[in-house]
């Protein structure tokens, strides 16, 4: 079975696909690149409005989700 990235979306894996160039990210390195750092200035931008303590919660609640441990 092969797991997608729209897969890994749905399950709250990811939180962002950032599409590649036609033909993948090693066709257009520069175009790859600009991509990335929109996405993350946008989206550091938006965690900044954040509080630390509200951020640290969000963390844990999504990384809970993801599994399960032993103590």
């Amino acid at each position: 079975m092969k797991v997608t990235a729209d897969d890994m979306m749905e399950l709250g894996v990811i939180d962002e696909i950032i599409r590649e160039p036609e033909g993948g990210a090693h066709v257009d390195h520069v175009l790859t690149a600009g991509h990335v750092k929109e996405r993350i200035l946008a989206n550091l931008n938006d965690l900044m409005k954040i509080p630390v303590e509200q951020l640290l919660e969000q963390r844990m609640e999504k990384f809970s989700k993801m599994g399960f441990w032993k103590e």
